[in-house]
């Protein structure tokens, strides 16, 4: 006789995991295209400071590479899940302003005006 507890069928826990989500779940979804293009921008950025500072020389390969290695380095961000926190669905949390100390609680309406003098 089997093991209730170790037995996927009576125990949901380790029951094997379906490979395609259940309707309705969130997709997790990449950019692979944007990373590749901030990528290739970071490493032309990367490549000119390298350049003006005279680490790297400018008529050769290493420009090139620096920004080949930002492009691969981009694409590789790009593939990664979004960060953990907020569900794609959920909203932000409201913005409450603490209030100042020693400010009023409300604004106070001008003084009556003094009668004129003769």
């Amino acid at each position: 006789m089997t093991d209730p507890t170790t037995d996927p069928m009576r125990n949901p826990v380790n029951a094997p995991r379906p490979i395609h989500p259940e309707p309705g779940t969130p997709q997790v979804t990449r950019h692979p295209l944007r990373g590749a293009a901030a990528g290739l921008i970071a490493g032309i950025g990367v490549a000119v400071l390298l350049i003006s500072f005279s680490v790297i020389a400018f008529g050769t390969r290493a420009p090139i590479v620096v920004i080949a290695a930002g492009g691969v380095l981009g694409i590789a961000v790009g593939l990664l899940p979004p960060p953990l926190g907020r569900k794609p669905g959920d909203a932000p949390p409201p913005y409450v302003a603490a209030p100042t100390p020693g400010a009023p609680a409300a604004p106070q309406p001008p003084p009556e005006p003094a009668e004129p003098l003769d």
